[in-house]
């Protein structure tokens, strides 16, 4: 089955439209795509739910791959956690999610930026969110604490220009500029099997 909206995806477009995972069509200093995540919009429920986030997180980083240099330089994910709860943070999703990147997917996670997360998901979840990240992507993971003016200064110390930051971080990026599905193409080339999920 082609992995697309109208195929794979049928039954997750609330999971693509939502916001949690989007992708910006702006790369950093060093020409990595930008994929932004906001844990706000995700309510942990049933293992189907899980499944369905899954394979929408699957497909955004399957269409961000399709620009060659997303390929050769790799992928920066800003996650927006000010708005996040500690029960938005879904461990065994996150873990999933890893593997699937570490073993299924061919991208290569440049940075993670964690941004503007409460005082108990900065002291409780992320330290267990570094237990579950293979060790070379624990050295990728970045939080920044503080103030949006203090965030969009950091990122921007790591490359990431304002026009490229949600405008909840402080950035000039609206909404409408973030894509979740990026058209698929005529002819359904989008064409991973999701057996495994």
């Amino acid at each position: 089955m082609p992995l697309s909206r109208e195929g794979a995806l049928s039954d997750d477009t609330d999971f693509l439209d939502c916001g949690l995972v989007s992708v910006t069509h702006g790369r950093d200093k060093e020409g990595q795509s930008i994929v932004h995540a906001d844990p706000a919009f995700y309510t942990p429920t049933t293992m189907s739910k899980r499944v369905c986030c899954l394979r929408s997180i699957w497909y955004i980083i399957h269409k961000t791959l399709e620009n060659e240099a997303a390929q050769q330089l790799g992928v920066v994910m800003i996650i927006d956690a000010s708005r996040a709860s500690m029960s938005q943070f879904d461990m065994k999703l996150e873990r999933e999610a890893l593997e699937c990147l570490k073993h299924a997917l061919p991208v290569r996670l440049s940075a993670f930026h964690i941004c503007r997360p409460s005082l108990l998901i900065s002291l409780v979840l992320i330290p267990l969110f570094r237990l579950v990240m293979p060790s070379k992507m624990q050295n990728r993971l970045f939080v920044h604490r503080g103030w949006i003016t203090q965030v969009t200064r950091r990122l921007a110390n790591y490359g990431i220009d304002s026009k490229c930051v949600a405008k909840s971080l402080g950035g000039t990026l609206d909404a409408e500029e973030r894509s979740s599905t990026l058209c698929d193409d005529d002819e359904g080339n989008s064409s991973t099997i999701l057996s495994s999920l």
